[in-house]
């Protein structure tokens, strides 16, 4: 068996996956049978186990690879204890193990279970679609109930009710037995969604997850929750007298608002961020309030943006915390009763009648722009209307910016010479100067490599001769490369060059895609590419052929303009490409992929130059 009726074309396919929690006996078990169809499929032999060490240990992992002809051959290899990430007063590990001598046709066998401690619940979360398609799955959870304990929650709350949200697309339905136990059995589950640019998929993926709650509603565990946190973010920002000696420090008299914003800003952006640094406060604990963030010079992250509305309160400016679902990660779900589910505090302050939003706690980033994580999300706010739940605004595209600049030498052999300049802004200066701090020298070298590679022509290659702004937080970043190589096609009469320089590769996104799509489009943030490149040509040849002018717009989405010039033996080509959004909902597809081509077309013209003595020759 190398293939499945049921799912065409697929790698693999998962002919059984069985799910069980027992909170009576605190365990949690998995099971997965698993038919390899092709070499893709052998991927699947490595398995990633994660959980919370600590609060739970892996107490049993098995498995076994089957080949076609009936041969088993046992997991013997010990799993790997992989440190995931430790934060927060937690620690995420991974148990990792790969499944021996698999090979296409192979069925891969692993059962593993995990303990937790006989204080501890855990309410199940059911995956229910997986990587490849279900043929067929089983779900249990014996709740804590079933033996007469009370749960109290992290408030001191008991616990007493149990409710759970499904999102079943496929069919299957939750029951609760005569013994008060929950079960879900489905089949024919199709995989998650895949592709380039897919939005965060804990909202899309068919799932069931369980909560043991006090609340009656959503609506009251929000209400609820908002009070508690609203307490804790206002207990740590309090405006106590070393804050207020701080902004006295700061600020002058007769700032403006913006002005005492922008210093409190800059202020705050000079304190050790542990998460980037790693460093920790006295005994590895963290800070009790903003003031002790301040007497230290470090703090955390969402340590940082609590001190920076201290400091803009205590200097009258009006300003509030807000704690949102990092985007990159997930998306927020009012059905999912967790507040685990925000994970960043970002900081909004009202200047001129108008809320500026800001991330302090996000090392490098400029005053005024968000990291693009934070954008077109969802958290927990305070104002003065009182606590809710809010969206935080898109970036402007020009939040992300890219102008590549300069003259390129070619000599009548094609070899090419010069320097050109990557003038990053905004939030793209903000990843390379954040990749500078977390990074060697060596490793961030390697990434901008990579970086050159897919943005200028085959056959050219670019050096970094040196970063200008690097460890600056306001301002542009400048890469300055030096080039080298051979460009174009060179014949006895002509030479033949990639007008767009940048572009001459050709990789937009979407252009190749087959037509059909059924989820929405995350391209992450908008963005502002401005292309301003000289070609000096080489003596003895002159001008055969221009790439066209071009205007293409998708009226408030996309648009690309190019002018093209002569003059004096070079030709001067401006290119400008502005993607003014970041999100598109599935049926804006068409349209997307229609513009992209016609990008994709414009980006492909060349520039012909002829040989003046071939030319008189003929």
């Amino acid at each position: 068996m190398t293939s499945d009726p049921k799912a065409p074309g697929a790698a693999a396919v998962y002919l059984y996956v069985e799910e069980k929690t027992d909170d009576a006996v605190h365990y949690h078990s998995y099971y997965a049978r698993i038919k390899v169809l092709t070499d893709k499929g052998t991927k699947l032999a490595t398995v990633h186990v994660p959980y919370e060490k600590g609060a739970f240990s892996v107490a049993a992992i098995h498995g076994r690879t089957i080949h076609a002809d009936g041969t088993i051959i046992p997991l013997q290899a010990k799993p790997s204890d992989l440190l995931s990430y430790k934060g927060g007063g937690h620690q995420y590990n991974e148990m990792v193990f790969t499944l021996p001598a698999v090979e296409v046709g192979s069925i891969l066998e692993y059962y593993l279970q995990l303990r937790y401690s006989e204080d501890t619940v855990s309410s199940p979360e059911w995956r229910v679609q997986q990587q490849y398609f279900v043929h067929k799955a089983h779900y249990f959870f014996n709740p804590v109930y079933n033996v007469g304990q009370d749960v109290v929650d992290k408030h001191g709350q008991v616990a007493g009710g149990l409710v759970w949200a499904t999102r079943l697309s496929g069919g299957g339905q939750v029951v609760q037995d005569s013994l008060h136990r929950y079960k879900l059995d489905v089949t024919d589950v199709p995989p998650m969604p895949t592709g380039d640019y897919l939005p965060p998929l804990n909202n899309l993926r068919d799932s069931v997850i369980f909560f043991y709650t006090s609340s009656h509603s959503g609506e009251e565990f929000w209400s609820s929750e908002g009070k508690y946190w609203a307490k804790n973010a206002e207990r740590f920002a309090a405006t106590s007298g070393a804050i207020k000696k701080a902004v006295a420090d700061l600020v002058a008299v007769g700032d403006s608002d913006e002005a005492k914003a922008r210093k409190l800003y800059a202020a705050v952006m000079k304190i050790d961020n542990s998460d980037f640094s790693g460093a920790t406060g006295p005994k590895g604990k963290g800070s009790k309030d903003a003031a002790s963030v301040w007497k230290q010079q470090r703090g955390t992250s969402d340590e940082i943006t609590l001190l920076y509305v201290a400091l803009a309160r205590a200097a009258g400016l009006k300003a509030w915390p807000m704690q949102v679902v990092n985007r990159d990660r997930a998306a927020f779900e009012p059905t999912n009763l967790s507040v685990d589910q925000f994970d960043d505090y970002i900081a909004i302050v009202e200047l001129g009648g108008k809320e500026v939003y800001l991330d302090p706690g996000q090392k490098m980033c400029g005053y005024g722009i968000l990291h693009w994580k934070h954008e077109m999300t969802k958290g927990f706010r305070l104002s003065e209307k009182g606590i809710s739940i809010e969206d935080t605004p898109a970036g402007p595209a020009k939040a992300a910016s890219v102008q590549r600049l300069g003259d390129v030498n070619i000599d009548e052999k094609g070899a090419v010479t010069g320097t050109v300049r990557f003038v990053f802004g905004g939030l793209e200066a903000l990843r390379w100067r954040q990749l500078a701090l977390i990074e060697p020298k060596e490793e961030l070298s390697r990434d901008l490599s990579d970086y050159l590679d897919e943005s200028l022509p085959d056959g050219v290659k670019g050096d970094l001769d040196r970063f200008e702004g690097l460890s600056e937080v306001e301002g542009e970043l400048t890469a300055y490369i030096k080039l080298s190589g051979s460009l174009g096609a060179t014949t006895a009469k002509r030479m033949i060059v990639p007008a767009f320089f940048f572009e001459a590769r050709g990789k937009h996104p979407f252009v190749d895609d087959d037509g059909t799509r059924r989820v929405p489009i995350d391209l992450h943030y908008a963005t502002l590419e401005q292309d301003d490149l000289t070609y000096k040509l080489p003596a003895g040849m002159k001008m055969g052929s221009l790439p066209r002018n071009d205007n293409i717009a998708w009226a408030g989405q996309l648009g690309l303009t190019v002018a093209v010039k002569e003059s004096d033996g070079a030709v001067n080509v401006k290119r400008k490409f502005v993607r003014a959004a970041a999100m598109f909902e599935a049926g804006m597809y068409g349209n997307l992929q229609y513009i992209y081509k016609r990008i994709s077309n414009s980006d492909q013209q060349q520039i012909v130059l002829e040989r003046q003595t071939e030319t008189a020759a003929n």
